[in-house]
């Protein structure tokens, strides 16, 4: 089972507070926002399994685009995963978005998520592809 996001992936940003009245209401940074509405969109279109129930792996596949000054030399090795990004954001803040974003329509709730695999790759084609197995 499985939906894939063709966008530049954005990672979960720091989530701010202010002051309402006596209380303290958190919220997402606008662009973290933007792209869980993004993820939820893709989703809704995609999803044809309706909300799972039970224990859940995921497989995330994030693909960063690469940079244009690399060489060609460098390039074809991101290409073929030779070489994978090890530059902030850090792999943890790119889950948090897509997972954040797929709740309420592959699953009521991201606690349900009991074995994650997130990995992080260079494309020409930056996307993310989740994969969704329910195990009982």
């Amino acid at each position: 089972m499985d939906i894939i996001i063709l966008c530049v992936h954005v990672p979960q940003g720091i989530t701010r507070a202010r002051r309402a009245g006596n209380f303290i209401q958190m919220y997402d940074p606008p662009k973290s926002k933007q792209y869980k509405k993004i993820v939820s969109e893709v989703a809704k279109k995609q999803w044809k399994h309706g909300i799972l129930e039970g224990a859940l792996e995921v497989k995330l596949d994030i693909y960063r685009p690469i940079p244009k000054s690399v060489s060609k030399k460098r390039r074809k090795e991101k290409e073929s995963k030779t070489i994978r990004p090890i530059v902030r954001p850090d792999v943890d803040n790119y889950a948090k978005s897509v997972l954040d974003g797929l709740d309420k329509i592959v699953w009521q709730d991201d606690s349900q998520i009991v074995s994650l695999i997130t990995n992080k790759y260079y494309s020409d084609n930056p996307r993310v592809e989740v994969s969704v197995k329910q195990l009982f």
